[in-house]
């Protein structure tokens, strides 16, 4: 019997803490084009990750205070 998954959904892996995203090369969202995502953690209220292939302009001393890295 053949599998009737729809072909967009056949690759599709479930996030989970550890994996790399990388953005489909015609994804037109600002935000997430042409970028590389390391998710740190998946739960049902949401996801966190970090966007590994673009700069971010602010230091964690800009972002944290008493940061002593």
């Amino acid at each position: 019997m053949q599998n009737k998954i729809s072909n967009n959904f056949r690759n599709m892996i479930s996030p989970t803490s550890g994996i790399l995203l990388i953005a489909d090369p015609f994804l037109k969202d600002p935000n997430f084009m042409r970028s590389v995502v390391f998710i740190c953690e998946h739960q049902d209220e949401g996801t966190f990750g970090f966007v590994l292939n673009k700069k971010f302009e602010q230091t964690m001393d800009d972002l944290i205070n008493n940061f002593d890295g």
